[in-house]
């Protein structure tokens, strides 16, 4: 059997056949963040899948943490900052009407 890979398919993990001690046959492997395993289902029925793969968090690994554009506004402006800059707006005009508005 030829499998063709199409374009926008790409490696996710690599698999190496292993012996487990009684014998049997699976495959190990894994990426920068998990394990990975896949055995032989020696007692699948009709219609159920003859391997079956698993996953496994590796140790220490932890997941990336997205971009948070606010968090790195606040960091440059924390930095900038000088300490004597002070706040000086008013919240008093939340409240003002407004022109043109509602009556």
């Amino acid at each position: 059997m030829t499998l063709t890979l199409g374009k926008d398919m790409k490696p996710i993990a690599g698999m190496w056949p292993k012996q487990s001690a009684n014998g049997n046959v699976y495959f190990a492997g894994g990426n920068k963040r998990e394990k990975l395993f896949l055995f032989h289902n020696d007692d699948a029925k009709d219609g159920e899948p003859e391997w079956t793969l698993y996953s496994q968090a590796k140790t220490g690994s932890k997941p990336k943490k997205k971009a948070n554009p606010a968090a790195a506004a606040l960091q440059l402006v924390r930095a900038t900052a000088k300490p004597d800059d002070e706040l000086n707006d008013s919240v008093a005009d939340l409240w003002a009407p407004v022109e043109g508005g509602e009556k």
